[in-house]
């Protein structure tokens, strides 16, 4: 199933919650780029959280709900289901994985990271509970590869 709300409200979810919970060394608002801005050199990721002596960049991404028990991932056993599963955007079609390894190589913090949920509901109730980033899956492109 796909999520049934935004990247961008999923996104402002996370940064609310990261920077809530880093106020005490937050040194400046978080950063978005523009997407013009996201695709050039030292880009690729949707915010920039500045906590004091090292920032974090994070790619937010949604997930899929999969709940068939013929997936690849389900039948080597690596799965249970329901699981999720994010997408990256093909590097013929997109600079973005690439960036973010640069990044990362370049020795900054950078992580992909997407739901564990696909709901209005859960959403909701993991933003008031504050437990949004709990629930949510985090990886650095280079796990990725």
């Amino acid at each position: 199933m796909k999520p049934d709300f935004s990247e961008f409200s999923y996104g402002y979810a996370i940064t609310e919650e990261l920077v809530s919970l880093h106020r005490a060394t937050i040194v400046a608002a978080p950063m978005f780029p523009s997407l013009y801005d996201e695709g050039q050199p030292g880009g690729g990721y949707d915010v920039k959280i500045p906590i004091s002596g090292r920032p974090v960049f994070l790619q937010f991404k949604l997930s899929d709900q999969l709940e068939r028990t013929n997936s690849k991932e389900h039948k080597s056993g690596l799965m249970g289901v329901p699981y999720y599963r994010m997408h990256i955007r093909p590097a013929k079609h997109s600079d973005q994985h690439r960036l973010l390894l640069d990044l990362e190589a370049s020795g900054e913090t950078v992580f992909y990271i997407a739901p564990e949920f696909h709901l209005p509901a859960e959403l909701n109730s993991f933003y008031l509970s504050r437990t949004v980033v709990l629930n949510s899956a985090a990886y650095s492109p280079q796990t990725i590869g």
